[in-house]
């Protein structure tokens, strides 16, 4: 007898967009406002490069604009 088992694989960059997203939405970050990595990076408890990887996400969604 085989057993499937689901293993849930959500990237921590997908967390970190989705965490974004929501802050974003809730006018954490009104339009027009900067969005710094290492202050992410730093609330998050989190290295930069997923917080990174996450602003990537948002731009591709014309969500955020990176400069």
């Amino acid at each position: 007898m085989t057993e499937e088992r689901t293993i849930n694989r959500s990237v921590l960059a997908d967390q970190v967009k989705d965490r974004l997203l929501q802050d974003i939405m809730a006018g954490r970050y009104p339009p027009h406002s900067r969005i710094v990595e290492t202050k992410v990076a730093r609330e998050l408890g989190t290295s930069q490069a997923p917080v990174r990887e996450a602003l990537r996400g948002l731009e591709a969604l014309g969500v955020v604009d990176i400069h």
